[in-house]
């Protein structure tokens, strides 16, 4: 194929062929905008309940006579149609929102409780933030954060607080289950992580989405148990590309990797790497065939 040559850009042809290729991308929008409309405009008409089928002739009713009965307005969680599908009323919808946004106001209620409840870092505000969150008639006793006994060198810091486990118990009432893990200092320099610890916490959440909690935290067993699963071990030595495949998969995070063992088959390897981070600590990683991509 040959190549064209010019002795100067011909500026006016390529503003031209812009100008066309801006036409173009403006009539593509306009016709993908097009098709997202109808595509919408379909789904409501199949989500929205059919209209019975047209008759040839008006049945003949018999007259209404009053009725003492009261008609029910209670929303049904689903709405049949003509070909016997379901489908999800507008009331259903409403009803599993706010059961997802309820869960989620009561996890972070207690997660919040619990990170601060925990935290003693010198700020006795705190307290108050803790005070603010209890529901009304619940009292906090004296606590480490404000107790002017306690040395300034103790401190603590939650880590991070995850609910794993609501449950509820009464209408407006849930009992959350949450791990959390600090990090605390016996002198004021030397900062440890301690053990997961876990707690029940009970919340109580009102009307207008209101939430507070309904006591102090209550001690429970973690739930990182161990496990009596058993892992098959990889036997035998890879003597194809394994090595080499592994190395360059481990050098995407640190070109100076290396491999410090290497077992399996060809088809089925692992290999463990060490890998050093910008902390200067090496790190011994595993890598899978069959977890890579």
């Amino acid at each position: 194929m040959s190549t064209e040559q010019y002795e100067e850009i011909p500026w006016a042809q390529l503003l031209a062929d812009d100008q066309e290729r801006r036409r173009r991308t403006r009539w593509i929008a306009v016709a993908a905008l097009v098709v997202v409309v109808v595509g919408v405009l379909a789904v409501a008409a199949v989500l929205r309940p059919s209209a019975p089928d047209p008759i040839d002739a008006a049945p003949s009713w018999p007259t209404p006579t009053a009725s003492t009965t009261p008609t029910s307005t209670t929303p049904s969680s689903t709405t049949s149609i003509a070909d016997g599908a379901m489908v999800i009323s507008e009331a259903a919808l409403r009803a599993t929102t706010t059961s997802v946004l309820t869960d989620e106001i009561v996890k972070l209620r207690a997660e919040t409780f619990v990170a601060d409840y925990f935290t003693v870092d010198g700020d006795p505000a705190i307290v108050e933030e803790l005070e603010a969150s209890l529901a009304s008639g619940v009292d906090l006793p004296q606590l480490p954060h404000d107790d002017p006994q306690r040395p300034a060198h103790l401190l603590s810091f939650v880590e991070r607080a995850d609910a794993y486990s609501w449950y509820r118990i009464a209408e407006d009432r849930w009992i959350v289950g949450v791990a959390f893990r600090t990090l605390y200092t016996t002198d004021g320099a030397t900062w440890t992580r301690s053990p997961v610890h876990a707690v029940a916490v009970g919340v109580v959440l009102d009307a207008a989405g209101g939430s507070g909690i309904v006591d102090l935290p209550m001690p429970i067993v973690e739930p990182l148990q161990r496990t009596t699963a058993r892992i098959d071990p990889y036997t035998g030595s890879p003597t194809g590309p394994a090595a080499a495949v592994a190395l360059d998969y481990a050098r995407l995070v640190d070109d100076g990797a290396t491999i410090a063992e290497l077992s399996g088959t060809d088809e089925r390897w692992r290999a463990v790497v060490e890998v050093t981070d910008r902390s200067g600590l090496t790190w011994p990683l595993a890598i899978r065939s069959d977890l890579l991509p």
